[in-house]
């Protein structure tokens, strides 16, 4: 029966679709296509540094953040961004399996440990939007890093009150106006070391609106971990 299931449904890979002899999600090429995002890097926006005096690129030498450092794992380059699309927008939430392999292949090659923080949560979905799609992906990351890391999963930490169109067309000043105050969290978080999960990390926008929320309740040290940056 399995035979003539791989004869008239075979296994393709996400990315260019070429057939594959297992139940894997890419093949070789595209998987040696995805670009890790080793270190050094900026702290404040993942970018890739040749020298590392300061740990920041020019752009953010004078940035002012809510959070302390940003990690991003891969470029936000063929194939991650049709691996993503599908993982956020196409009920792909299997394609977790791989991505938690990646997490763990990145964070075994640069040797990061999570001793010293309290708890691993989310970037939060608007209960409209939760609904609708049935998951929040960051929050599926989040498990995947809890796990690995052997650390405290938090939900309910952080909330989005207002619900809010795609942030993908919007430009980086209109992505800041479109997520201030969006976020509010709950609880007394003082001298709290937190790591946020998000999937993806373009200006920063949602990273700081998250930041900011956990700031207010006390948090003294925030990491933001995103699986790809644009």
């Amino acid at each position: 029966m399995q035979a003539a299931a791989d004869i008239f449904f075979p296994s393709l890979c996400f990315s260019c679709e070429s057939k594959l002899p297992d139940n894997r999600y890419l093949c070789i090429k595209c998987r040696n296509q995805i670009q890790f995002l080793n270190p050094p890097l900026c702290r404040l926006c993942s970018r890739p540094l040749k020298i590392n005096r300061t740990g920041l690129c020019k752009k953010c030498s004078n940035k002012r953040c809510s959070y302390n450092r940003v990690i991003g794992i891969t470029a936000y380059t063929p194939p991650m961004q049709t691996l993503i699309h599908l993982f956020k927008y196409k009920n792909c939430d299997y394609l977790i399996n791989l991505f938690s392999s990646l997490i763990t292949t990145y964070f075994l090659k640069t040797g990061f440990k999570a001793a010293g923080y309290d708890f691993i949560t989310a970037v939060p979905m608007h209960p409209v939007k939760l609904k609708m799609r049935g998951y929040n992906q960051s929050m599926l990351l989040a498990h995947a890093l809890a796990n690995y890391f052997k650390k405290p999963l938090k939900n309910g930490i952080i909330y989005q009150t207002k619900l809010r169109a795609s942030q993908t067309r919007l430009k980086k000043e209109e992505r800041a106006k479109n997520t201030n105050e969006m976020f509010t969290a709950e609880g007394d978080l003082t001298a709290k070391r937190i790591i946020v999960v998000d999937d993806m990390f373009t200006t920063g926008a949602t990273a700081q609106g998250c930041s900011r929320a956990l700031r207010e309740k006390g948090a003294e040290y925030i990491l933001v971990i995103t699986l790809s940056k644009a």
